[in-house]
């Protein structure tokens, strides 16, 4: 049976996805596979922090036991691309395996590509919200308002933007998958076309049947 080493992570900004959800995730994986739970190690610390003794201890706890470390969500290691870059390195010197519920194929190889294309994703997604709310300055709304209340019209601009992300994403896929659909394909089969040939959700997920079914019913099919 396989051990693992499970590290968590809370942001000392966004408190949304806690530890308790974290481990619940984790814990629920690991018993899928019939796993070990050898160690947990936790902080509340930013993302952009390089100083993370929890984390520095749950990968010399993983190496010491064989274990593999397992995290939930990519962004609970970093949401900065540098610094997964430097943790890969790290990774790599001391031969510990690493696994990402939210990610299956994520391993050592492929974790700075991932954590590219999500940088990618949120730079994309930033850039077209302040598009947004240029576009509405222009038109002579009146941005701002009372803190923890967002206008109407910021909404619209924030989500704009990202649904022009999400139709982005899905001009990607969609033939694939129509094609596939009209071969007599599942959409179990066709997520797992997708899956095998690097294909990610907006999140940069792996595709699920619902996720496909999803993406066909946005785009009317």
């Amino acid at each position: 049976m396989p051990d693992f080493v499970a590290y968590y992570r809370t942001s000392t900004a966004r408190q949304d996805y806690g530890i308790d959800a974290q481990r619940r995730d984790v814990l629920g994986y690991i018993e899928g596979q019939c796993g070990t739970l050898v160690a947990e190690f936790s902080e509340k610390e930013s993302g952009k922090r390089a100083d993370r003794p929890q984390m520095l201890a749950a990968i010399a706890t993983a190496k010491a036991s064989g274990a593999a470390l397992i995290f939930s969500k990519l962004d609970r290691l970093s949401r900065d691309a540098g610094f997964i870059f430097a943790l890969k390195a790290e990774l790599d010197r001391e031969k510990v395996k690493i696994v990402c519920v939210a990610i299956p194929d994520l391993n050592t190889l492929t974790l700075g590509i991932f954590a590219t294309i999500a940088q990618h994703e949120r730079e994309v997604i930033s850039a077209r919200t302040v598009a947004g709310l240029e576009s509405a300055r222009l038109k002579g709304k009146k941005l701002g308002g009372y803190r923890g209340r967002q206008k109407s019209h910021v909404r619209e601009a924030i989500n704009a933007g990202i649904a022009a992300s999400v139709a982005e994403r899905d001009k990607e896929v969609l033939p694939t998958i129509r094609a596939l659909a009209s071969d007599g394909k599942t959409q179990e089969q066709i997520s797992d076309f997708l899956n095998a040939t690097g294909k990610k959700t907006f999140t940069g997920k792996a595709f699920s049947r619902q996720q496909v079914g999803i993406v066909l019913r946005r785009n009317g099919a």
